[in-house]
């Protein structure tokens, strides 16, 4: 990946560019592309749309508090939905 980079910032265009500032741009512009995400965004954006009693009904089963006791792995698999504002009314 680094190569890559490299190569980006060395082609004649690059070279041909007098302007530090813009080369270090374009360094910075790759850097952060190849950066991974930051997972805390998805998570504050999950957070602020969660309504109140959501899986209420799941975290006070039997099925859920058997889970908590036994210390084991579960996995839960689904689909995410947002139904849109007028259907909820």
């Amino acid at each position: 990946m680094m190569q890559a980079v490299r190569h980006l910032v060395t082609t004649p265009l690059a070279k041909g560019c007098s302007d530090t500032l813009t080369v270090m741009k374009l360094k910075q512009e790759a850097a952060d592309w190849l950066s991974p995400p930051d997972p805390s965004v998805n998570y504050h954006i999950a957070r602020a749309t969660r309504h109140r009693g959501t899986a209420a009904w799941f975290i006070g089963s039997s099925t859920f508090m058997n889970w908590i006791q036994s210390g084991s792995l579960m996995w839960i698999h689904g689909k995410r939905m947002i139904l849109p504002y007028a259907l909820m009314v």
